[in-house]
């Protein structure tokens, strides 16, 4: 009996959840009727458990055929109706699952197009990097170029004096030999020594004015054939004004003869300031005197590779080697001594861009610099240049 009551109440909880259901989403709901029928079904197959447990006497019967037939009828118009729906059932099903098939892709769609916000911003800040970027480096290109102008006014500012005690031993012998000129008799001839002095002395000072304003001028890179002999010997004078009256510059040429192609200035500075770095370094050692050697020669490098800066290929090069006396560079300033900037020396006394220009000019020539240092003994910067001929 008990399990009869437990059973009817649940059925009829189900059907009062069906009508509640069916009334609350009568717009919406489709197939009203299916669940109505459905409903009617469970409270009939309640009702059976309630007359089970029902006094109901002579009527027992009665009601009992009634609530069949009623199940019957229900259960016959549900199983009539419920085919024909069949179609329309598949196509919620359907429709339901294309339903939830866009709006996945829908919220792909919004992710990809948050992804692709978010790239949109992610590329315009890396835009403006970049562009900040390219103005420090146009920046510093200009820093650069107005740096290696002050260094080379800073080179002719050492040049000046001796450049003028030049012009004054020349104009001495033009002043010298015109006195002579003109002490030689109104009526005799005049011996024309004198004046062959006085052009060759005038000759030189406009080399040497020449020399000079090559030196200091900004001009295109200008290529020509030489031997470095003639080159060192040539600029000789200029090449011993940089040096204290303390340190002596020992030139050893003679041995190689060899043809190289460069622009003479651009290498000519080269040399200048790998003097300057090496009395600087034969000063900074703490010596009352020294010596500054730079020496020419030849080298064939073979298959393997040369420590150069650049790297170089096999084949025949012309040296200049430039040695000091100073106090050597460790690994780590070995490493850094062709960085733009860097430079050891006190500040106010170098640009750091000497070995940089040096290293620019070896690119420009097809060459390269090989440095042999260590503490303590020196250095050595050997120039290694192509040989065409």
């Amino acid at each position: 009996m008990a399990a009869d009551i437990i059973t009817a109440i649940s059925y009829f909880a189900i059907a009062a959840t069906i009508l509640v259901l069916v009334v609350r989403l009568r717009d919406q709901l489709p197939f009203q009727v299916v669940f109505v029928l459905f409903g009617a079904f469970i409270v009939l197959c309640g009702a059976t458990h309630v007359m089970g447990v029902l006094p109901l006497g002579d009527n027992r019967g009665a009601v009992e055929t009634t609530t069949m037939v009623a199940t019957a009828a229900v259960s016959l118009l549900t199983a009539i109706i419920l085919p024909p729906l069949l179609p329309r059932v598949e196509a919620l099903v359907r429709d339901a699952a294309l339903s939830r098939q866009r709006e996945r892709e829908q919220a792909r769609a919004d992710a990809l197009a948050e992804s692709n916000e978010l790239l949109v911003a992610q590329a315009a800040d890396l835009q403006r990097v970049n562009d900040a970027l390219a103005a420090s480096l146009r920046e510093r290109e200009r820093l650069e170029s107005h740096l290696q102008q002050v260094q080379k006014m800073e080179v002719l500012g050492r040049l000046a004096s001796g450049v003028a005690h030049d012009f004054n031993n020349l104009l001495t012998v033009i002043q010298g030999n015109l006195e002579l000129a003109r002490d030689e008799p109104k009526d005799g001839r005049t011996d024309t020594t004198y004046l062959d002095e006085i052009e060759q002395a005038t000759q030189q000072a406009a080399e040497l004015t020449r020399r000079l304003l090559a030196f200091g001028r900004r001009a295109p890179s200008q290529t020509s054939r030489t031997t470095l002999d003639q080159l060192l010997v040539a600029e000789r004078r200029l090449l011993e004004r940089v040096l204290p009256a303390n340190i002596q510059l020992d030139l050893r040429t003679g041995v190689a003869d060899g043809l190289v192609e460069v622009d003479v200035n651009l290498m000519q500075q080269a040399i200048l300031n790998l003097i300057i770095n090496a009395r600087d370094a034969t000063t900074s050692a703490g010596r009352t005197s020294g010596t500054v050697t730079v020496e020419t020669g030849v080298r064939v490098v073979h298959e393997e590779t040369l420590p150069t800066f650049p790297p170089v290929g096999p084949g025949t090069y012309m040296t200049v080697a430039v040695m000091d006396e100073g106090t050597g560079m460790s690994t780590e300033t070995l490493e850094k001594c062709f960085d733009p900037f860097f430079t050891t020396k006190e500040p106010g006394k170098g640009t750091g861009l000497g070995l940089s220009m040096l290293y620019d000019a070896m690119v420009k020539s097809g060459g390269g610099v090989h440095v042999d240092t260590a503490v303590g003994r020196g250095t050595t910067f050997t120039l290694l240049l192509p040989k065409v001929a």
